[in-house]
């Protein structure tokens, strides 16, 4: 699960996260936490498939996040989104390809600002 990859106990870190892109090139992933209030500044890029083509979507239930259109591998996105001290809240990443039934890999950049 990506959420065991991030460090709650961290400030800042890197992670990174490996995907299957299904038969429409999509792959959306969606968890609830908390998150004490704070804003998160997210920097992002997918690195495989090298030659794909990406959409790629970041929302967060309180607000922030992002959407790019003809995005590179390896081209750098970045947004900030929101988070509540008292409630969960919900981040969806929505990644949409070119290439389809096939294995995808990003990196994310994450610090509490």
């Amino acid at each position: 699960m990506i959420k065991d990859k991030f460090d709650k106990n961290k400030d800042r870190d890197s992670v990174g996260i490996d995907f299957v892109f299904d038969n429409n090139g999509d792959y959306i992933y969606t968890d609830s936490e908390y998150g004490f209030g704070k804003k998160v500044n997210i920097r992002g890029k997918i690195t495989t498939p090298e030659d794909g083509i990406y959409s790629a979507e970041i929302i967060s239930s309180d607000g922030g996040g992002g959407k790019w259109d003809n995005v590179k591998a390896n081209e750098e996105v970045t947004c900030v989104i929101n988070t509540s001290i008292l409630h969960k809240t919900t981040v969806t990443v929505k990644i949409h390809s070119n290439k389809s039934n096939c294995n995808g890999h990003t990196v994310i950049d994450y610090f509490l600002g």
